[in-house]
């Protein structure tokens, strides 16, 4: 093997190293952490692949690194969305990737002839499907995001990493399929982005991967507890955004956190902040559904409005569409707005 390929390759296995040993130190088995190992496992089958040669080690390197823009994908979903669930659709999809090319491997080795086009080409489209699904979850919660250290990493991170993925399958697989000395550049390359993914790991040990919890929605608007608020300012600014949405200023459909933070006259990351910090809110969609639920709670509960459409109170309420309301009721009350007016019968 080429010294230069063997030495970016130990490179970034132990760049890879450093990462699962700083995760093991602060483990909480998060479902971000473990699809974080299994991402990294991923890519250390990609890092180990040149050096399995044709041996029966292939057959463990070959599927992981095909994993990687699943996996990817699936990661930073997790990461951006406070209400992830790992759907079976997902993992579904995810093994799609995988089980297609392992298949066209299996049918040439006893000598029978796949199709390309469903067992190669449809599979490299997936990847690049789910890395585009990926950069999308970026934008996706990026602006609603309230934790501001963590929309900054996150941010770097995903949309980095994402863009650096879908370049190398692009490069590799159609501009240099198999050239040697593009090998060296993507595991050189490969060994620099984790270096730095380390340098801001090790630099932030909370607010990526290492958090102290979500919040656990309720019925109710949150209550600033008054030990936590000690600065006048600080005050006014909290008493003035609370009787802005008791006044219902939240039922506006295409309300974001910039026309808020306008509204108050407050810079928006003041506004991010103070919802974070003093209401205990991670998502500023979480924060305006919590006063839209309650409303629709209450009216759903009202008899003179039986009769009116369900759909008719999700928009009063801010809501842009009835699935978006059926889900964050359901998020709250673990039932459906229609369920939850019968069993007021």
């Amino acid at each position: 093997m080429d010294s230069l390929l063997f030495l970016a390759i130990g490179a970034a296995a132990s760049q890879l190293i450093l990462m699962l040993l700083q995760l093991y130190r602060q483990w909480q088995g998060t479902i971000q952490q473990q699809l974080y190992v299994l991402l990294m496992l991923a890519v250390m089958g990609y890092l180990l692949a040149p050096l399995t040669g044709g041996s029966w080690l292939t057959l463990l390197t070959s599927p992981l690194q095909t994993a990687v823009p699943g996996l990817f994908w699936l990661f930073s979903a997790s990461l951006f969305d406070d209400n992830f669930v790992l759907r079976r659709w997902k993992i579904a999809l995810v093994a799609l990737t995988i089980a297609l090319p392992e298949l066209d491997r299996f049918l040439g080795y006893v000598g029978v002839n796949g199709s390309d086009a469903l067992l190669l080409w449809l599979p490299q489209a997936l990847e690049f499907v789910l890395l585009a699904l990926a950069l999308s979850e970026v934008a996706r919660y990026w602006q609603v995001d309230l934790v501001q250290s963590r929309r900054r990493l996150r941010l770097w991170f995903a949309a980095v990493v994402g863009l650096y993925l879908f370049f190398l399958i692009f490069l590799r697989e159609l501009v240099f399929d198999g050239s040697a000395g593009f090998a060296v550049v993507q595991y050189a390359s490969a060994a620099i982005l984790l270096l730095l993914i380390n340098h801001l790991l090790l630099r932030v040990s909370a607010g990526l991967l290492f958090e102290e919890g979500r919040l656990t929605i309720t019925s109710t608007p949150a209550v600033v507890p008054e030990e936590c608020s000690e600065d006048p300012v600080l005050d006014k600014t909290l008493e003035s955004l609370t009787v802005l949405m008791e006044q219902g200023y939240y039922r506006e459909m295409s309300l974001t956190i910039g026309k808020l933070a306008q509204e108050l006259a407050l810079p928006e990351y003041k506004l991010r902040q103070l919802i974070n910090s003093q209401l205990g809110y991670r998502n500023f969609n979480d924060y305006l559904n919590r006063y839209r639920i309650e409303e629709a709670a209450v009216r759903l509960r009202d008899p003179a409005q039986r009769q009116l459409p369900i759909l008719t109170i999700a928009m009063d309420c801010g809501f842009r569409s009835l699935s978006s309301f059926n889900k964050s009721f359901r998020d709250t009350h673990t039932m459906t707005p229609t369920a939850w007016r019968k069993s007021l019968d």
